[in-house]
């Protein structure tokens, strides 16, 4: 490959990883949204340019590994998507919310609290991660908790 064509590899890849990071971003925002369908084609992109290309950076099968999960997810396929964010979710805290979204999904409850309660004290902290594990201890049984975290949540000052 000659370096036009390399650069032109790279730039698409460049933006191709924008694209992803958007929809990314669109998926966990409240305010925000994407379709499935955006989700698939960006998925699909990223299938061909490693197949067609040779592309094995460690960056591109992560990124249509998570948008593959998303995917499933939004499919309502819970146990699917939890394969694909298996390798991604720890670096990335819009797929460890996505996997205990999965995991509340199929009732595994505990699983789904450990990682909120990681993702509550975590640097990308949401109220949404708090609410949800106020939400899910209740569900474990552990009202009190549960309550005491959800009016946390709610005072104001």
């Amino acid at each position: 490959v000659g370096p036009e064509v390399a650069a032109e590899m790279v730039a698409v890849t460049k933006h191709l990883m924008t694209r992803s990071e958007e929809a990314l971003d669109a998926w966990f925002r409240t305010d925000g949204t994407v379709k499935p369908d955006v989700l698939a084609e960006l998925s699909l992109a990223w299938d061909t340019l490693m197949r067609r290309d040779g592309l094995s950076q460690h960056g591109a099968k992560a990124m249509a590994t998570k948008l593959e999960g998303l995917i499933e997810l939004s499919d309502k396929q819970a146990e699917r998507a939890l394969t694909h964010f298996g390798e991604t979710a720890p670096s990335d805290y819009r797929i460890r919310f996505a996997q205990a979204l999965a995991l509340l999904s199929l009732s595994r409850d505990s699983e789904a609290a450990a990682i909120l309660s990681g993702l509550s004290q975590g640097p990308n902290a949401d109220p949404r991660f708090e609410a949800l594990l106020g939400l899910t201890e209740i569900r474990l049984g552990k009202a009190a908790e549960g309550r005491d975290r959800l009016r946390e949540l709610l005072e104001v000052e």
